[in-house]
C-alpha cells in the first residue's frame, strides 16, 4: 500500500510538472510570434513610408514627354511543342510568380539521361497511393 501511494504522488507529481512546463512554453512561443510579427509591421509600415517618400520625389522631377514601351520577345520554342503547352507554362509562371515579373525566353524539352531501369524506378517510386 505504501508502494502504491508512493507511485501515484511520483505520477501526479510529473504530469503537473509536464503540463505546466506545457502551458509555459505556449505562452512563450505565443510570445515570440507576437513580438515577431510586430516588427515585420513595422518593418513594412516603415518600406511602405520610404516607397511613397520616393514615388513622390520621382514625381517632383520631369517626365519624359512619349513613353517607351518595351515589347517582350516572343519566347524561343523547341520544334514538336504544341502552343497549348507553352501557354500554360507561361500561366504557371504568371500566377507563380506575380503578373509581369518574368518573362520566358525559352522553352525546350529536357533530355532523358536516365536508362530504362532507372525511368522504371523512378516510376515506381512515385506512383500515387
Amino acid at each position: 500500500m505504501e508502494n502504491l501511494d508512493l507511485a501515484m504522488i511520483v505520477l501526479l507529481t510529473g504530469m503537473v510538472v509536464v503540463f505546466v512546463a506545457l502551458i509555459v512554453l505556449t505562452f512563450v512561443i505565443k510570445g515570440y510570434g507576437a513580438l515577431i510579427s510586430s516588427v515585420t509591421v513595422a518593418r513594412k509600415k516603415k518600406k511602405a513610408e520610404a516607397q511613397v517618400a520616393k514615388k513622390a520625389a520621382q514625381d517632383a522631377t520631369v517626365k519624359p514627354a512619349v513613353p517607351v514601351v518595351k515589347k517582350a520577345a516572343a519566347p524561343a520554342v523547341q520544334e514538336g511543342i504544341p502552343g497549348e503547352v507553352i501557354a500554360a507554362i507561361a500561366a504557371a509562371v504568371d500566377y507563380t510568380y506575380g503578373a509581369g515579373t518574368h518573362t520566358i525566353r525559352a522553352v525546350r524539352r529536357v533530355p532523358q539521361n536516365r536508362s530504362a531501369w532507372g525511368s522504371a524506378g523512378l516510376a515506381e517510386s512515385t506512383r500515387p497511393f
